[in-house]
């Protein structure tokens, strides 16, 4: 895990720094990133025999995610896999911490080709798709193994062929993590959370179970949390310790009740006008590394939660074990409201018969 932590380290420096030259000119001039895992060897595809080094393609990769967030790492390292693989004849050129816009502008981008790829989450992805608002109903998922297994087979591969006629490419899935609430005051139980204002995605699924719980669920952009937290314009928010960690958040809210009501899938996507502009070898080499690079970021994400949490109750926060069979009791009637009127009930038990083989 040290190895692992050393690594994040220097990977965030060098994120920060790409960051940096992207917001200071033109994308294309921004200089690949160093100092990054050597990447596996294997054959160039052809791209039309370009001279070595030459660049053929150069996309633009968004994210709202802080520089040191595993998006931005694994991005930065399927970067490094893809310039290897081609004879640098492929460039990424990313930009994190909503430079390109919210997860929503970034989603038109790809639809457009304005933006070439990009690592969201599956809230905004749910308005293209009703598939995809099965990823928000609380616990579905119960741990790591289970959900890969339903992510990375035939169940995840179907939920992305549903968004191609959007415009959009899905890749792999990448990881955000299961989501936990952080709220300015103690939160144990559901009804702890009544009156309280709780940003959420605009998404029916999130709404619903907030208001639940009794709170006043408010749709606002991941950008303007910490901000919203710090203003008290709301009172709490849910994500992953990741995010808390890489967002400051316990500059601004000192409670945390582990309920992982969800967990938080990110789909690393491609714009289909890009994706479509390609020869078959070049996809099918995006395809590879994107997995590999997926991979990548899922292990940055689970060997350092451990070390993150530490740090953030050294600096004051107070995390909170809570009855997971309470909440997802409490919860349950999210199910009967959106199930089978918008989610599929055939979808739901096939991912339960993976994530909960006994019923």
């Amino acid at each position: 895990m040290k190895k692992m932590t050393r690594l994040v380290s220097i990977l965030s420096t060098l994120a920060i720094l790409v960051s940096l030259a992207a917001c200071g000119g033109s994308s294309s001039s921004t200089p690949p990133p160093t100092g990054q895992p050597a990447a596996p060897s294997a054959s160039a595809p052809d791209a039309s025999s370009p001279a070595a080094g030459e660049v053929v393609y150069n996309w633009k990769v968004a994210h709202v995610a802080s520089p040191d967030n595993p998006y931005n790492l694994g991005l930065l390292y399927m970067a490094e896999l893809l310039k290897e693989r081609s004879n640098g004849a492929i460039q990424l050129d990313v930009f994190p911490s909503s430079q390109l816009g919210g997860e929503r502008d970034i989603l038109e981008g790809l639809q457009f080709g304005s933006i070439d790829m990009a690592v969201v989450s599956t809230a905004p992805v749910a308005n293209f798709s009703d598939s995809f608002y099965v990823f928000d109903l609380p616990y579905l998922f119960s741990d790591l193994d289970t959900t890969y297994e339903v992510l990375d087979g035939e169940i995840g591969a179907s939920l992305m062929s549903d968004i191609e006629k959007d415009g959009f490419i899905g890749l792999s899935y990448w990881q955000n993590g299961f989501f936990n609430i952080i709220t300015q005051n103690p939160v144990v139980h559901p009804t702890d959370l009544t009156n309280m204002k709780i940003r959420a995605f605009e998404n029916p699924i999130h709404q619903s179970y907030f208001k639940l719980c009794g709170a006043n669920p408010i749709p606002m952009a991941w950008g303007e949390v910490y901000t919203a937290l710090q203003n008290k314009t709301v009172d709490g928010c849910t994500t992953s310790f990741t995010f808390i960690y890489n967002t400051k958040l316990d500059e601004v809210a000192k409670h945390v009740a582990v309920t992982h009501q969800v967990y938080a899938v990110a789909p690393l996507l491609m714009s289909k006008i890009t994706w479509d502009s390609l020869p078959s070898d070049i996809q099918e080499l995006v395809m590879e590394c994107s997995i590999e690079a997926r991979d990548y970021e899922r292990e940055i994400c689970n060997s350092t939660e451990e070390d993150q949490i530490k740090e953030l109750r050294d600096n004051g926060m107070t995390i909170t074990e809570v009855d997971m069979d309470e909440w997802a009791e409490f919860m349950q009637p999210v199910y009967d409201e959106f199930v089978p009127s918008l989610i599929s009930q055939e979808l739901v038990d096939s991912i339960k018969a993976v994530t909960y083989p006994e019923g």
